[in-house]
């Protein structure tokens, strides 16, 4: 009982914390914050009541009665600040917000604002009041690639800024027109999405980019790392997880799927490595898995072979390159002791308990004086949002009890050799810390969005159909409305200036969009030649089956029909073709 108190107050303080930097990245003023109407001035899981339903863990632990009074969240925020404000605490965020509430004007008669779509609102405020003080104030931006969310930045702010004069830059001297036909696809499926469609405020301005840089440019869907001692390669991950996967592997300690169950009749589970998500970050892949490391001499951890690759880790600073992997290291270290311990005992045929141990509290701050299971820990991290230890759990529940072993590979292989950038054969960068940047051959990873299309929900928006004269739902790309997914996506593939080679998936899905548009042929060639109707209800499934489209299984006559009027006619008349499939436009070879 004791120990859920204790975890009950740390979540109610995780809570206040959230909402004290909810106002700091704001451009409300404190009036606006501490007045009960403002919408929004709650953090939102705080006030959806899981927490504080009545009868749940915090009326348990002495919140008692606090669903109905969720607002003394930001009304306590609202004297935390006026407390910290009073003592002078400095912060990044807090002096950003003083600065805001003060309106400070920024020395000089000119400001460039770079990068703006990742700004907070309370900084987006405060650099476009500057114009009071007679500054000409320019905003340079791409609502298509804000990618800082998780730190208060919308790309719905730019919209709303109310510009004299708003110019667009959609030339592109970095690749040449097919790297653009695939960032225009992405863009494409951004837009067939509910980040635009159904939109109250539009969070961008739908656009398509031209690529005026290398002719000869060209897409694939093979991987390209492998070839690296032909030409230098990037591989850019959304997690640094997956890049030290790809290192480990290309080092020669690779993982083999294997079938959980050998009577189960199907065929190896490929080796895509899951991506780490949000609601289930250290999931692990669908069958067990063991590694393979016959090709690696331990003798190469004091020098480097010509069969192996040189790495260079891009990034500076303590939160990427050389800086983010030297605090991870330490801490899967320390945490794969709490994994292999809390891996239960098997005593006399029988499993015992999962073993708890008290982490270092000068380490982990959040679990001071705390004796926890990986169970445990893991809970902790997901109620608490301490995404700074999702790279390590994503990275022992991959490698298992084999982790130290690709630590130790990727430490002596990869961190401790330290090859400049002009040196190395391979280059690993994370989404974000490859922003701004560019390079000749990019390998874009598996562990970003999965683009698909799913059966029509009540969210989506009404049309209506001129083929059936019917209203009905329009189809949409599968997103989140309010996530960055596909603008990360997008930056990925567009730091390529020769060859972009992209997750496997993406070719399967326009190969899909081909067999579609062939199959609307055939079936409108048999219908017109027997002088049939189409059926409401009638199904595709054998001779008129759609074989191999993958995002909606046997759909309906009238289903497919949505799939090709809403996503694969638009898409083929924007690319403007007629009489040929899309693969050959999209992919080389």
């Amino acid at each position: 009982v004791a120990k859920m108190k204790k975890n009950a107050k740390t979540q109610v303080c995780f809570f206040l914390m959230k909402n004290l930097s909810l106002f700091a990245r704001s451009d409300w003023s404190l009036k606006k914050f501490r007045d009960p109407q403002t919408f929004g001035r709650i953090y939102f899981p705080a006030s959806s009541k899981k927490f504080h339903k009545p009868g749940g863990i915090g009326d348990k632990c002495g919140f008692v009665g606090y669903h109905t009074r969720t607002d003394w969240y930001a009304n306590t925020a609202a004297a935390l600040w006026q407390m910290l404000d009073d003592k002078q605490i400095r912060t990044f965020d807090l002096e950003m917000k003083r600065a805001q509430l003060l309106g400070l004007q920024v020395p000089g008669t000119c400001i460039l604002v770079d990068e703006s779509q990742d700004c907070d609102a309370c900084q987006i405020s405060w650099l476009a009041m500057q114009t009071e003080f007679g500054s000409q104030v320019y905003f340079v931006g791409d609502s298509a690639q804000t990618i800082y969310s998780f730190r208060g930045a919308k790309s719905s702010l730019l919209m709303k800024l109310n510009a004299s004069r708003s110019c667009t830059l959609t030339k592109s001297w970095r690749f040449g027109p097919a790297i653009a036909r695939m960032a225009n696809f992405v863009l494409f499926a951004k837009e067939k999405s509910p980040q635009t469609i159904g939109k109250i405020t539009p969070i961008w301005d739908p656009y398509r980019v031209e690529g005026n840089g290398n002719p000869d440019d060209m897409v694939t869907a093979r991987p390209i790392a492998q070839n690296w001692n032909h030409q230098k390669v990037t591989i850019i991950a959304r997690s640094n997880t997956t890049l030290l996967l790809e290192a480990v592997k290309l080092l020669g300690f690779s993982r083999i799927v294997e079938q959980s169950s050998q009577e189960s009749g199907e065929g190896t589970e490929d080796s895509n490595y899951d991506t780490l998500k949000r609601e289930n970050y250290c999931s692990l892949i669908y069958s067990e898995v063991r590694y393979s490391d016959h090709h690696y001499d331990k003798n190469l951890s004091h020098h480097h072979s010509d069969h192996f690759p040189k790495f260079h880790i891009n990034g500076k600073g303590r939160n990427s390159g050389h800086g983010k992997w030297n605090s991870v290291l330490k801490e899967i270290e320390l945490l794969y002791e709490l994994y292999e311990l809390s891996q239960p005992e098997e005593s006399d045929g029988e499993t015992g308990p999962a073993r708890a141990i008290r982490l270092d509290p000068k380490i982990f701050r959040e679990f001071d004086g705390e004796t926890v299971t990986w169970d445990m820990f893991q809970q902790r991290v997901r109620n608490l949002e301490l995404n700074h230890y999702l790279a390590t759990i994503g990275l022992i529940e991959n490698f298992g009890r084999d982790t130290m072993r690709a630590m130790e590979l990727f430490k002596s292989m990869v961190l401790d050799q330290k090859y400049k950038a002009e040196e190395a054969d391979i280059i690993l960068t994370t989404a974000h810390t490859a922003k701004g940047q560019e390079w000749d051959n990019v390998q874009v990873c598996d562990d970003f969005i999965e683009l698909k299309i799913n059966p029509p929900d009540k969210r989506c928006s009404d049309i209506h159909c001129q083929r059936t004269r019917k209203s009905r739902k329009l189809l949409q790309f599968t997103t989140k409305s309010y996530e960055d997914d596909v603008n990360l996506l997008y930056v990925a593939c567009t730091r390529s200036k020769n060859v972009l080679s992209v997750p496997p998936y993406l070719k399967s899905l326009i190969t899909d969009f081909d067999k579609m548009w062939r199959w609307t042929i055939q079936f409108e060639e048999r219908v017109q030649m027997d002088n049939k109707v189409v059926r409401k209800g009638g199904s595709t499934d054998g001779q008129d089956g759609i074989p191999g489209f993958s995002e909606i299984s046997n759909p309906d006559v009238e289903t497919a029909y949505q799939i090709h009027d809403d996503i694969v006619h638009a898409l083929r008349r924007e690319m403007g073709v007629e009489k040929t499939a899309l693969i050959p436009i999209f992919f080389h070879g």
